[in-house]
């Protein structure tokens, strides 16, 4: 059985399992659309449920007594403009916002403090109980409900807020930007830059990868990345120490020297193009 609704005529109103409804009945193909000098709507990626013929220049709009689903790549619409060619968002549902003819459930308010969807102007400041206003946050996404595993806040302009990177010296955690001695002293207080600090569990960086702690796999960097290939963010105050350096320098206490340095300090430098170290006279190499 195809057809999922039905009116009280008995002609079917919403089809399913992949059929197109034309003229109150489900077509198995989309050839009976293109036969009649119909538009199919709905194909590879879209869902088996709610797919239609439509006419040229017509509206997709799902409540409808001849209900169309709109392309899944529209987003979360409503109602669409239907062409031989393509198709475009007239009204998204609640949740998002229309942009380009395309709905968005979520605009990213970034570089230049402008949503890079839209260029408008925003910002990630969180409006405080107190009545004062935070601006720890640096780059955020604005939403119109809140989603799961978000931490939500309103920022002074009334948005829906969920921060994604804070400002220097913050750090990321839970969801919140705090203070680096906030962070609990079983975690380590990862910050490269001026932005995208995070307080997490210790992991070490390899070759620009994390190896261990909450994201492996995902990129990182070494606070001095000029100098030092590999590193360790250890947890509590001991932080960053570096592991491996590169263009010939040497490790010498979880950072990278020269080799003047080193002998300046009476130490004996063993060099190498990465890998070189720093070492006492008389240790074991």
């Amino acid at each position: 059985m195809t057809c999922k609704m039905c009116g009280i005529t008995g002609r079917c109103q919403r089809c399913q399992g992949s059929a197109y409804l034309l003229d109150g009945r489900c077509m198995p193909q989309a050839g009976a659309c293109t036969a009649a000098g119909l538009v199919a709507v709905g194909g590879p990626g879209d869902s088996a449920y709610g797919r239609a013929c439509v006419a040229a220049g017509g509206v997709c709009r799902f409540d409808a007594p001849h209900s169309c689903r709109s392309p899944k790549a529209l987003g979360d619409c409503a109602a669409s403009r239907i062409t031989s060619r393509n198709a475009t968002c007239l009204a998204c549902h609640n949740a998002s916002w229309l942009v380009n003819g395309v709905c968005k459930r979520q605009l990213v308010c970034g570089r230049g403090s402008v949503y890079e969807e839209t260029g408008e102007r925003c910002n990630c400041n969180e409006a405080l109980a107190t009545g004062g206003v935070a601006r720890t946050c640096k780059r955020c996404h604005a939403r119109k409900e809140p989603r799961g595993g978000g931490v939500l806040y309103t920022n002074p302009k009334g948005v829906l807020t969920e921060c994604r990177s804070c400002k220097a010296p913050h750090l990321m955690h839970k969801g919140k930007c705090i203070a680096r001695a906030a962070c609990p002293p079983a975690m380590a207080r990862y910050l490269v830059g001026s932005m995208g600090g995070r307080c997490e569990a210790p992991f070490t960086c390899v070759r620009g990868k994390r190896d261990g702690g909450e994201a492996p796999g995902g990129s990182c960097k070494c606070a001095d990345s000029s100098l030092c290939r590999d590193c360790a963010w250890r947890a509590g105050r001991e932080e960053q120490r570096c592991t491996m350096c590169k263009k010939r320098t040497l490790l010498f206490d979880g950072r990278c020297i020269g080799e003047a340095e080193c002998i300046g300090m009476g130490l004996v430098p063993v060099s190498a193009k990465r890998g070189g170290r720093c070492y006492s006279k008389g240790a074991d190499d």
